[in-house]
């Protein structure tokens, strides 16, 4: 069993984060990522931040063969400082379809 843990940095370096996930699909059973945002659009809302709003749906269509779990530790919250938008901060946890684990 692979397990990778990454801080996403939320989204600001998107294209590395998801080609370093291309590259690692077949051989990891379980992602973890920290600094991952969760928002139900993906307006540019978030002035002077290039993070991704809606970082773990866009995640969700990358992992597709893996159950997709988000727990926020904050809401209204960016890099910078409060946001007046529905948007929640913190980890995400991507297990494997097939594999054999148990939650």
């Amino acid at each position: 069993m692979r397990f990778f843990c990454l801080n996403t940095y939320g989204g600001v370096l998107f294209n590395q984060l998801i080609g370093f996930i291309k590259e690692n699909l077949k051989d990891v059973d379980i992602f973890c990522f920290q600094e991952v945002f969760y928002s139900k659009t993906n307006e540019s809302f978030i002035k002077n931040e290039k993070i991704k709003p809606n970082l773990f749906q866009e995640l969700e269509k990358e992992l597709k063969n893996f159950n997709g779990y988000y727990f926020p530790f904050q809401d209204g919250l960016g890099f910078n400082g409060s946001i007046n938008s529905d948007i929640s901060f913190g980890v995400a946890t991507f297990l494997k379809k097939t594999s054999p684990l148990i939650l």
